[in-house]
């Protein structure tokens, strides 16, 4: 009886290591799977809002910061051309977006994974309406030289006052 249940004791801790190596193959497999080793590939430019600063403005008087991050797998962001606006910023109050130009942010010619942040400075909010305050959010999205747009991104809220 005493080797019967030796052998099912055994059996079980086998079981159970297995089972422990099985979960860890499989964890160590799934944090190898990065989102950079994913957009390295892609040639359709992704965006993220790192900061919005500040979150309450004066109106005419106080600029905000928008720092976008950006990642692109062919590196074509940004134009040598001043009059080519390619960086789109909405205010949720307006109809129509406000163009911006974006130098080269890789070296001409090189098909390379870039990665990087940009700063926009809006100097020019103000108040729409008659009241003194106003809600509004940013609307984002950057075009490469192939044409293709980014993922569409939103910043946070930011209050303009008189």
């Amino acid at each position: 009886m005493d080797q019967i249940f030796q052998q099912l004791k055994s059996l079980h801790l086998n079981s159970y290591k297995i089972k422990l190596l099985t979960f860890f193959a499989i964890s160590f497999f799934l944090l190898g799977c990065k989102k950079k080793d994913l957009r390295e590939n892609m040639d359709v430019p992704y965006i993220s809002i790192k900061r919005i600063t500040p979150t309450e403005v004066q109106e005419f008087t106080e600029s905000v910061l928008l720092e976008i991050a950006y990642e692109d797998g062919n590196g074509d962001l940004g134009f040598h051309d001043p009059d080519v606006l390619s960086l789109s910023v909405q205010d949720s109050r307006l109809d129509s977006a406000d163009m911006y130009h974006i130098p080269p942010l890789a070296p001409s010619g090189e098909e390379i994974y870039i990665k990087g942040t940009c700063n926009v400075y809006l100097n020019t909010t103000f108040l729409i309406g008659i009241g003194s305050s106003e809600k509004l959010r940013y609307t984002v999205k950057i075009r490469d030289r192939e044409g293709n747009w980014s993922n569409t991104v939103t910043s946070e809220e930011i209050t303009v006052v008189q």
